[in-house]
C-alpha cells in the first residue's frame, strides 16, 4: 500500500483555522476585560441607553487584581497568535523555513533541508520534528549529525547540539521536537556546508541539513 504524502497545505489551513480561534478567544477576552473597566452598558429608567454601571466609579473602585489576570491571559494569547504566525509564513518560505517534520516510519519525506544560519555569535539554530503517526512506540530515539562538508570537500569547524540528546520513547500519534544548534569556530571559511541527520532507533528517519557561514 502506498503511503500518504505529508501535505503542507492542509497543515497550513489547520494553523490557519488555529489562530482564527486564537484570535476570536482574545477579542472575548478583551470584550471581558472593557466590562470589567466600564461595566456593561445597559439602559433603564436610571440613564440613557448605553449608561454604564457603577463598577469602577469613584464610589466603587475598580479592582485591578481581578482585572490583571484577565488582562495577562489575552496578552499571552495575542503573543501564543503572532508566534504562529511567523512560523506560518517560515513553513511557506520553503528551505527558509526553521523546522522540518519529519515521520518516524518514513512516512514524512524531508521536503526541504534543515536551514542553519550562522549568527554574529557563531552559533545558528533550527527545529526537527518527529511524528509518530503509528499504532506502536519505536522505543528509544537518537539523533546524530553527520559531518558538514563544503561543495570542495573541506569540512566544517564545528560543533553540533541537539537538544534533548535522545528520548526513551515516542508514543503513539504524538510528536517531539528537538532543537539543532550549530557553534561554528571563528576561522570558519564562509560558505554552504552540508551533511545528514539521522536517527537510531528510527532507521527511516533521515534529514539534509545546510549550515550557512556569512
Amino acid at each position: 500500500m502506498d503511503k500518504v504524502p505529508f501535505d503542507p497545505a492542509l497543515g497550513a489551513r489547520i494553523l490557519a483555522e488555529i489562530q482564527a480561534e486564537g484570535l476570536r478567544a482574545a477579542s472575548a477576552l478583551v470584550d471581558r476585560l472593557v466590562h470589567l473597566v466600564d461595566g456593561p452598558h445597559q439602559s433603564g429608567p436610571e440613564g440613557a441607553p448605553g449608561a454604564a454601571t457603577d463598577r469602577g466609579s469613584a464610589s466603587n473602585p475598580l479592582d485591578m487584581g481581578a482585572v490583571k489576570p484577565w488582562f495577562d491571559l489575552w496578552r499571552d494569547l495575542v503573543e501564543r497568535t503572532s508566534e504562529t504566525l511567523q512560523r506560518l509564513q517560515g513553513a511557506g518560505t520553503g528551505p527558509a523555513g526553521d523546522g522540518v517534520q519529519l515521520g518516524v516510519d518514513g512516512s514524512l519525506v524531508p521536503a526541504h533541508p534543515l536551514i542553519v544560519a550562522i549568527g554574529p555569535n557563531g552559533s545558528g539554530r533550527g527545529e526537527m520534528w518527529l511524528h509518530n503517526g503509528t499504532a506502536e512506540d519505536p522505543g528509544e530515539l537518537i539523533p546524530r549529525c553527520g559531518p558538514l562538508n563544503g561543495p570542495n570537500g573541506s569540512p566544517l569547524d564545528c560543533t553540533v547540539t541537539i537538544d534533548p540528546p535522545q528520548v526513551d520513547g515516542l508514543p503513539s500519534r504524538s510528536s517531539r521536537g528537538f532543537a539543532i544548534t550549530v557553534s561554528a569556530s571563528p576561522a570558519s571559511a564562509p560558505g554552504t556546508y552540508r551533511g545528514i541527520v539521522q536517527v537510531r532507533g528510527a532507521d527511516a528517519v533521515w534529514m539534509p541539513i545546510e549550515v550557512v557561514v556569512a
